[in-house]
């Protein structure tokens, strides 16, 4: 019996000597945690110029916003704040975590648009995928009365937009965004003020910059550049302020451009930036959940 016992024990110590030491070599392999990076921008939009960012599925993104007349118009008209004001409401919803649709309504020209939003590429956090991108198409229809003399189809009304903005984020900080833009107006003379009336097609790019100053504070900066040779063609420049508050993002910004509809803002006559022509306005964005 005390033989058995001691044979045992001699067994036991010489199956852990090789089984300790044949664990001990098993390769270990970390796991690498991956997902989309957070946050590139704060909004869906630099004031009316989309950005990567779009409602996931089951939100809702309300939008208000609003531009004013020049600052250089002077005290007597509050530095544009009397001039009137170019106003869009918008809702967003995501259908998917993938796609969203928009609609929304602008005073200038009464404009309707349905947009949707495509997201192609996100950026990862193991940057196995370095950028994100985006498609946005979208229609739209101008609903202002036109005078008697000019008979205008509901075809004559419409106007195409597409856009596909591309970005990455740099560290928690900063972040770069490039959009190749195009606008199709079906007809144009005589009641939109288009910068060349001769044209139906527009194109643009827009590059745009964001820094964040605080936890939940960031100042953006979008340069947008016409292509081509139209008369009459200038770029266009935005700086904003923004500024989240958990359920709200709020922009503060100065802009060369009064139009809120991005079509019309391509095609749209802006002030000359050697000028510093610029208007204030602001936006007040919602982020609503429905359902689970």
């Amino acid at each position: 019996m005390q033989r058995t016992l001691i044979l045992s024990s001699t067994l036991l110590l010489l199956l852990c000597s090789i089984t300790l030491p044949a664990h001990a070599q098993l390769d270990r392999t970390p796991v690498v945690s991956e997902s989309p990076v957070d946050l590139p921008f704060l909004s869906s939009r630099i004031a009316s110029h989309y950005t990567v960012i779009q409602a996931d599925q089951g939100e809702l993104h309300s939008s208000v916003m609003h531009v004013f007349g020049p600052i250089d118009s002077g005290i007597g008209n509050l530095w544009g704040l009397d001039m009137g004001a170019n106003v869009r409401l918008s809702l967003q919803y995501g259908v998917t975590d993938r796609f969203s649709l928009e609609l929304g309504r602008t005073r200038t020209d009464k404009v309707v648009d349905l947009t949707g939003r495509f997201a192609l590429l996100r950026q990862l956090t193991t940057d196995r995928m370095p950028i994100s991108a985006s498609l946005v198409t979208s229609a739209n229809v101008m609903t202002r009365r036109v005078g008697f003399l000019y008979d205008y189809s509901l075809a004559d009304r419409m106007a195409w937009y597409a856009a596909l903005p591309i970005s990455r984020k740099f560290g928690p900080r900063f972040s770069l965004q490039i959009s190749p833009e195009i606008a199709r107006f079906n007809r144009m003379e005589p009641i939109l003020v288009l910068r060349d009336p001769s044209e139906q097609t527009y194109l643009s790019i827009a590059a745009a910059a964001r820094y964040m100053v605080g936890s939940s504070t960031s100042v953006s900066l979008l340069l947008s550049r016409p292509i081509g040779e139209s008369e009459g063609a200038k770029p266009h420049a935005t700086l904003s302020l923004d500024i989240n508050t958990g359920g709200h993002v709020f922009q503060l910004f100065l802009s060369t451009s009064q139009a809120l509809n991005p079509a019309w803002q391509i095609a749209g006559e802006n002030s000359d930036l050697s000028d510093f022509a610029f208007r204030f306005g602001f936006n007040i964005n919602r982020v609503f959940m429905l359902g689970d």
